[in-house]
């Protein structure tokens, strides 16, 4: 076990996402294992579960930045947050601020790899990652290989009570939960429903989660004339309890980045049909825990569907193996796991000083070349008009840092930059 931490998360101003729930379960496994955890976030459904991992506070979204961290530190009441951990890519631009200004390194852990503005900045370490596919979809968007640490999934049971008994006649619920945007398949399964519904008239549907699509996924509902049969609605903190009315879980997703709602539908005992995409395959296993349908396919959607829903034996015996199946999966392991990337990460901060620049625009130049060098970089100054100016009246408080066993590779990089004319005077 690494040494006792003192760790910021970053929650988001967002309803529950993968990420969100993805970290929730790290940060409370990672207060079980000794580290000081207290988490920043906008108030939403989700902050208050954080507590469970210690202190949790809410902040306007646009003071989700050093405020927030000035409250870390009197919550955490011996000291500066010693690593940021971010959940998502969309707070990467954030901890990578609040990082070059508390001179600490920043994690994010991304679920979906749809934005990466800020996850190739100096700051963030490392972007952990619960699949292969996110992190070869990251790769495609330019983000540094080194950067990227694959993060076996884990969850929390405690999250998840054991599945209710099934009452007899009662009608059966098909539940989607996942963020509501395009990639996530509901245009696909709200073309499955009217076929299962005309098999199975009872069935009634349950979408659960948020995002730009939950007024459409209405609108597609009462054109259908189903709009009675369908509800939309936010599981907030309590996923495990909206899981818990739930018969089968469906996700037809079309993308990477979804695979975190299959597993808490495991956790829930849920057997599961879904596309067999992103880091679903390493979950689901074919007529164990769940049924693989093809994409965009609604046809064989609402057949597997039904073949599930008209074998109640079958459905017990696959939620029973998902539960178990997640169970091997505890978020323990995980954090074990996240342990090795964040001392990694604050084994990466212990930089030299390997130039001195004249100015920030200088500074920029060295870096790029050590950068272009395979050599990683940062630039340690005054990021202000100020500083800018001094360039003028020789200000030389802007450094380039690198890590100590860099230094001799940095060197013969600008050294060879010199000899070709492009390294300017910088010095040693």
């Amino acid at each position: 076990m690494s040494p006792s931490r003192r760790i910021a998360v970053l929650a988001g101003p967002y309803e529950p996402t993968a990420e969100a729930l993805a970290v929730l379960d790290l940060a409370v496994a990672l207060a079980r294992r000794g580290h000081r955890i207290v988490t920043a976030g906008t108030e939403g459904s989700l902050l208050p579960a954080f507590a469970a991992a210690g202190p949790a506070f809410p902040v306007r979204p646009d003071l989700l930045g050093l405020p927030a961290v000035a409250e870390a530190r009197e919550r955490l009441g011996e000291g500066l947050p010693e690593v940021l951990l971010a959940a998502g890519a969309s707070l990467a631009r954030r901890a990578a601020a609040i990082a070059h200004g508390l001179h600490v390194p920043a994690v994010v852990h991304v679920e979906s790899p749809r934005i990466v503005a800020g996850l190739a900045s100096d700051a963030v370490r490392a972007v952990t990652v619960p699949s292969r596919a996110v992190r070869d979809a990251l790769l495609f968007r330019g983000v540094p290989p080194g950067r990227i640490r694959l993060l076996p999934p884990g969850i929390d049971p405690s999250r998840h009570p054991p599945p209710p008994a099934e009452t007899p006649g009662a009608p059966p619920v098909l539940g989607c939960l996942c963020e509501l945007r395009p990639d996530a398949g509901l245009g696909i399964l709200l073309e499955a429903f009217p076929r299962i519904r005309a098999a199975a008239p009872e069935t009634h549907l349950l979408v659960s989660g948020f995002g730009p699509r939950e007024e459409w996924v209405r609108r597609r509902g009462r054109e259908a004339g189903l709009s009675a049969a369908i509800t939309v609605a936010s599981p907030g903190a309590a996923a495990g309890a909206v899981l818990q009315t739930v018969s089968v879980f469906v996700l037809p997703a079309t993308g990477t980045g979804h695979s975190r709602f299959l597993l808490e539908a495991m956790a829930a005992g849920l057997p599961a049909v879904a596309t067999g995409v992103g880091g679903a395959l390493a979950l689901l296993r074919e007529g164990e825990t769940g049924v693989f349908v093809p994409p965009r396919d609604p046809g064989r959607l609402a057949d597997a569907v039904l073949a599930l829903l008209g074998d109640p034996p079958r459905r017990a015996r696959m939620g029973a193996a998902a539960r178990a199946a997640a169970a091997t999966r505890p978020a323990d392991a995980a954090a074990s796991a996240l342990e090795t990337v964040l001392e990694d990460a604050l084994r990466g901060t212990d930089l030299g000083t390997a130039f001195v620049a004249g100015n920030l625009a200088e500074a920029d130049v060295v870096r790029g070349l050590l950068v272009a060098g395979g050599v990683e970089a940062r630039i340690e100054g005054e990021e202000s008009v100020a500083a800018l100016d001094g360039a003028a009246t020789g200000n030389r408080g802007v450094r380039i840092l690198v890590a100590a066993e860099d230094l001799a590779r940095a060197d013969a990089v600008l050294r060879e930059a010199r000899s070709e004319g492009g390294a300017g005077d910088e010095e040693e």
